[in-house]
């Protein structure tokens, strides 16, 4: 995963320092591109076609060569450069626009989802120095071969003020990336249940990936002691909901410091 990372940022630099020579220079101007983002779904060993249309808006003509990074956590799979061009490298006059032609081909042992960036160069033909990077990301998302699991790891609640303060992380065990949602349900001594809907401002997590977060659940004057649950609800990319939870005993009163530890925490 480390490696992902650094190759996403290898090229995310490259691509900020064109553009930096780019406006240096005013040598060649911006390509249209679209799509911007692809996510493609295929069966293992199977092919599958799309595209890529590019324009050159600008008054110059325009060298253009395209690559393709394979950039997945599994690192064999980056060893297999399964995305194919009709054409890789060609000009564009000014007001032209070209249809790229890819050819997809999943790997025989690639399970859950492959991720890769088209990355498409531009540059001047007559001052080869001056150019310009354009990462465009590409999901491949491999049919019957999902693996959907999350789990709540090193989660901890403190009391603050009139709150509880929670602290955890979610794991993506699977091999596919989930969107999460947090449900914290609290039952007081005298049977009365308040819930509340978390927001640990995550977007989605990646296969493998663990997202640590922090949420707050505001108390009512008249509580004291408890339990509460802590429910991680995640969709897998037939937006079936899955749920895994944890259970742990609270005490809300007064009396309670506020840095005490509430609880250990375990799972039901």
């Amino acid at each position: 995963m480390k490696k992902y990372f650094k190759k996403i940022f290898k090229w995310q630099l490259l691509l900020l320092l064109s553009a930096f020579s780019l406006l240096l220079t005013n040598g060649i101007g911006a390509l249209e591109i679209s799509p911007e983002h692809f996510t493609l779904e295929a069966e293992v060993g199977k092919k599958i076609k799309n595209q890529i249309i590019l324009k050159n808006p600008s008054q110059k003509k325009v060298k253009v060569t395209l690559h393709f990074l394979p950039c997945s956590s599994d690192e064999k799979m980056n060893r297999k450069k399964w995305v194919k061009f009709s054409q890789k490298k060609f000009f564009l006059n000014q007001e032209e626009s070209k249809t790229i032609q890819l050819t997809c081909k999943v790997p025989k042992k690639a399970k859950g989802e492959l991720l890769g960036i088209v990355m498409i160069k531009a540059e001047n033909p007559l001052e080869p120095f001056m150019e310009i990077r354009y990462l465009h990301p590409l999901t491949m998302r491999i049919k019957g071969t999902e693996k959907v699991k999350a789990k709540l790891t090193k989660v901890e609640a403190k009391k603050n003020n009139r709150s509880i303060l929670l602290y955890g992380a979610i794991k993506n065990e699977g091999n596919i990336r989930i969107k999460p949602k947090l449900i914290v349900e609290i039952l007081n001594l005298r049977g009365e249940l308040d819930s509340k809907v978390l927001d640990p401002k995550i977007n989605e997590i990646k296969p493998e990936e663990e997202i640590n977060f922090t949420a707050e659940f505001p108390l009512r004057n008249d509580e004291s002691q408890g339990f509460g649950t802590l429910k991680l609800f995640y969709k897998d990319v037939k937006d079936k909901i899955q749920m895994e939870k944890k259970g742990f005993k609270i005490i809300l009163s007064e009396s309670a410091l506020e840095e005490e530890k509430l609880g250990n925490f375990k799972e039901n």
